[in-house]
């Protein structure tokens, strides 16, 4: 599962510009609340992009999973 820190998070060291390194998610806090939402800050919710992503490991097996 990827994980995504939200900014209240200690360990969040990220900027309002941030995207996932693994699907290209931007970070979006109302998205990151909401997962199910899209059409917002990014086209698609945060559970498509996870799941776009889940689908490419399996199409693509080389991808690096860290």
């Amino acid at each position: 599962m990827i994980q995504i820190r939200k900014k209240e998070d200690p360990e969040y060291e990220g900027k309002e510009d941030d995207y996932c390194s693994h699907c290209g998610w931007k970070y979006d806090l109302y998205q990151f609340e909401h997962p199910n939402v899209s059409n917002l800050t990014n086209e698609l919710s945060l559970n498509d992009y996870c799941k776009d992503y889940q689908q490419k490991i399996k199409d693509i097996p080389i991808i690096n999973r860290n």
